[in-house]
């Protein structure tokens, strides 16, 4: 486990890994003439969790999509592993190594949970019995769900369904975004939990989440964007004693959810 303060639980140390993702000078948008992203650039370093955190707006989820494949960049690169990503589609980035959990249909609501394992497990190859029992260990709770239909889950389990069904790909690169909208305090704790751990067993972790301190807490390192710009990024500690990420970000955001 990575070097952690007990008083507090903020990180104080990052892994010394390779750089595993590397997006530079980033601009993106939905519409010809109107850019979301504005030149966003950040680094992963294998094994790290690594937040991103900003104000409703601030282009957040648009830079998972261009990430993935599902939106392309008007300018900018995205390299992961060394290898070019931009103009590849999501399921060639897939087989690279990244699987992403979007905020919502993250999961077949009308097919039970067993099936919706088999069928992510059934994209990852041979194998499928032992990875699907890996998932059940990761989530014990979903052991007793198995014959239950996804759509009837408590959002905190059909989180956990979401994330098992990326994970059975056995992913170099967790995509998350906003991993605890939604959910129930208890289950914001336990899905927090779980990400923590399938971090701390090696699995690299880009994260989007609304909840910035509990996210900056148990990051490596953060970036804040802001109007589809860099704004501020540093570790997950110096960026929660930053008094103007407090005063300018995370009390913002806070609002927000609480609007």
């Amino acid at each position: 486990m990575n070097a952690v303060d007990q008083q507090d639980g903020a990180r104080t140390g990052a892994p010394a890994g390779a750089e595993m993702l590397v997006m530079e000078d980033i601009v993106a948008g939905y519409v010809p003439g109107v850019d979301i992203l504005q030149g966003v650039s950040l680094t992963v370093r294998q094994g790290e969790l690594v937040s991103i955190i900003g104000p409703n707006g601030a282009g957040k989820s648009t830079l998972l999509k261009v990430l993935m494949g599902l939106l392309r960049p008007r300018r900018g690169s995205i390299r992961f592993q060394g290898r070019e990503l931009v103009g590849l589609k999501p399921s060639a980035i897939v087989a690279l190594g990244l699987s992403y959990v979007p905020q919502v249909r993250n999961v077949f609501p009308n097919l039970t949970v067993r099936e919706n394992l088999e069928i992510a497990a059934a994209v990852a190859g041979p194998g499928a019995p032992q990875r699907i029992q890996r998932i059940l260990d990761i989530f014990p709770d979903l052991r007793d769900k198995l014959r239950s239909k996804a759509g009837t889950l408590s959002g905190g389990q059909r989180q956990m369904l979401a994330m098992g069904r990326a994970l059975i790909l056995e992913p170099k690169l967790l995509v998350l975004d906003e991993p605890s909208a939604g959910l129930a305090p208890q289950m914001v704790n336990a899905v927090f939990q779980k990400i923590a751990e399938i971090n701390e067993q090696g699995c690299t972790i880009l994260m989007i989440e609304q909840n910035a301190r509990r996210a900056l807490e148990m990051s490596h390192r953060g970036y804040v964007l802001d109007m589809g710009r860099n704004a501020v990024d540093d570790t997950g500690r110096a960026l929660l004693e930053n008094p103007r990420v407090v005063e300018l970000y995370l009390g913002k955001i806070a609002q927000q959810q609480d609007a």
